[in-house]
């Protein structure tokens, strides 16, 4: 989105190159120019200096100007280095057992992590009542710092989505969307001592 700077340019370049062509005697948003710009030189002058903020509102706009390599750009930011994405060392059971005030109890057996894949099977418990939820498969795929699981049910069908994130070495679970009310919105998990 052009930011008011561009507009600017773009507006005053416009106006400068319709001069440059008529040479004036037209009125512009209320503001009129008078017919006396009928010197050449003055109307070259214009038209150079129109063209130029022209090219320059669009050159703002360019990607080339936006992803241009600073010699900085090799440097990994502090917050990629902070926050580990999950690995082969994620692989076992996790659980939310020990969360305070917690409805549910999930425990998350993560199988494998391959090839920035992970795969695994969700068991879900409602606390105050009980009702132990049928385990869910769940794959995901890892991209950088979060990774984003599809929950399916026993028939392979799709049944929620959420992101996983590890923070203090915990991994923690935000759910995206369900299809049931049985997954938890926000959960920490932490790894099951054998």
């Amino acid at each position: 989105m052009p930011d008011s700077t561009q507009i600017g340019f773009l507006v005053i370049g416009g106006i400068l190159i319709l001069i440059a062509i008529v040479g004036g005697n037209f009125k512009l948003f209320g503001a009129e120019v008078a017919s006396t710009v009928s010197n050449k030189f003055l109307r070259f002058v214009a038209f150079v200096l129109g063209v130029f903020l022209l090219i320059l509102a669009v050159g703002l706009s360019s990607p080339e100007s936006l992803t241009s390599v600073s010699p900085q750009s090799d440097i990994p930011s502090a917050q990629s280095s902070q926050t580990p994405s999950i690995d082969e060392s994620f692989v076992g059971s996790w659980t939310s057992e020990g969360e305070i005030g917690a409805t549910y109890l999930m425990n998350l057996d993560i199988s494998s992590v391959q090839n920035s894949e992970l795969s695994g099977v969700l068991n879900v418990s409602n606390l105050s009542s009980g009702y132990n939820i049928i385990d869910y498969s769940v794959v995901g795929e890892i991209e950088g710092e979060v990774t984003t699981l599809e929950i399916f049910d026993t028939d392979a069908r799709q049944v929620g989505k959420a992101e996983l994130s590890v923070e203090d070495g915990s991994l923690v679970w935000r759910l995206i969307r369900a299809q049931d009310g049985y997954f938890p919105g926000t959960i920490h998990l932490s790894k099951r001592v054998a």
